[in-house]
């Protein structure tokens, strides 16, 4: 890890988060093993105190769990508990983008039409093989939807949906356990560029559509390829 990584992490709890996160979906980390806080402060770097406080954030959004007398695991999550946080958050995250084209002044709007094709590109990266931008990529992802949600001026809202992201950010480590084929889709996902476009456009209702659809059928494309079914 570079000293510059170093630095924005012992500076940035978030970011620490969501590189320990990347470790997991990446099978650094791997959900079977304990996950220890010498080893990890070791590995990244840092004070034990700032990997303790991440960890515990992680504890309390529900992505990791303390076994007594065993230490820190990755928590099983099931596939009821996938589909009802996504659900969730799709009726959340309409509401929020709702709010948002009302409230967003035009720089708030443009940045955001800059980071979607910044995003778009890292999707395209990863359907292409290169699982190495995935850090780069969730980092970018959380940062569209959370600006959102952040700037929709409802703070629950904004904090909801930050814990059901994770969640839904954990579920994909299943991806490296079960092998089963990508499956083709006739419903396509609308690309963070398309649901900018729409805010930029000022369409309220066109937004909170595409929005939901990105986030129920990148479900529906999920559950096909855990469980070869759609539900």
């Amino acid at each position: 890890m570079s000293d510059e990584r170093r630095k924005n992490l012992a500076g940035d709890r978030s970011d620490l988060v969501q590189t320990i996160i990347s470790m997991l979906h990446s099978g650094h980390l791997r959900p079977d093993k304990r996950i220890g806080e010498a080893s990890l402060s070791s590995e990244l770097g840092l004070p034990r105190g700032r990997v303790r406080s991440a960890l515990e954030e992680l504890k309390q959004f529900g992505v990791l769990v303390r076994v007594p007398r065993s230490g820190t695991f990755l928590r099983s999550i099931s596939l009821d508990s996938f589909c009802e946080s996504i659900d969730i958050r799709a009726a959340l995250e309409a509401l929020a983008i709702r709010l948002f084209c009302a409230k967003a002044d035009s720089s708030q709007l443009s940045a955001l039409a800059d980071l979607a094709e910044e995003v778009d590109e890292l999707n395209g990266e990863i359907l292409a093989g290169n699982r190495s931008v995935y850090p780069v990529l969730m980092k970018k992802d959380l940062m569209f939807h959370a600006t959102i949600a952040e700037n929709s001026g409802n703070q629950r809202l904004f904090d909801t949906l930050k814990k059901e992201r994770l969640i839904e950010y954990t579920f994909c480590l299943l991806e490296t356990e079960i092998k089963v084929p990508q499956p083709s889709s006739d419903l396509p996902v609308p690309t963070h560029a398309e649901i900018a476009k729409a805010l930029m456009k000022r369409d309220a209702k066109l937004s909170e559509e595409l929005v939901r659809q990105h986030i129920l059928r990148t479900k529906t494309l999920r559950l096909l390829r855990y469980t070869g079914e759609m539900i």
